[in-house]
């Protein structure tokens, strides 16, 4: 079986959008026999996909979702904010890294004017 444990197989799922768990799911059925019962070849298709932009995620970025909210947030209060609903947005993917000041403060930029928009 695999050296992976099962509990972070199943943390790289629940952070997958639906596309990703689908190819997931049928490249590690499709490679049952393989020494680790495919999860070598599932999560290498993902990463793949991910590589050349196949995947398509339907949920937003935070600064959306908070601006789809019509909540205020103050810029302090949606520094630590930001900072934590971006890990769990993109936590699991290789190579994440935690947003910059400049990132946040962009994002708070596009959370600001995206408040105008659901008004």
């Amino acid at each position: 079986m695999t050296d992976k444990d099962v509990y972070e197989i199943l943390a790289s799922w629940l952070c997958m959008v639906p596309m990703e768990q689908s190819v997931w799911a049928t490249t590690f059925a499709l490679h049952g026999t393989d020494p680790d019962g495919g999860v070598d070849a599932a999560d290498a298709a993902v990463l793949r996909m991910r590589s050349i932009g196949l995947t398509r995620s339907f949920q937003p970025e935070p600064e959306y979702e908070a601006a789809r909210s019509n909540l205020h947030i103050e810029r302090s209060e949606f520094t630590g904010w930001y900072v934590i609903a971006h890990r769990m947005r993109h936590g699991c993917e290789s190579g994440y890294k935690a947003p910059s000041t400049e990132q946040i403060n962009d994002a708070y930029e596009r959370y600001d004017r995206g408040l105008c928009d659901y008004y």
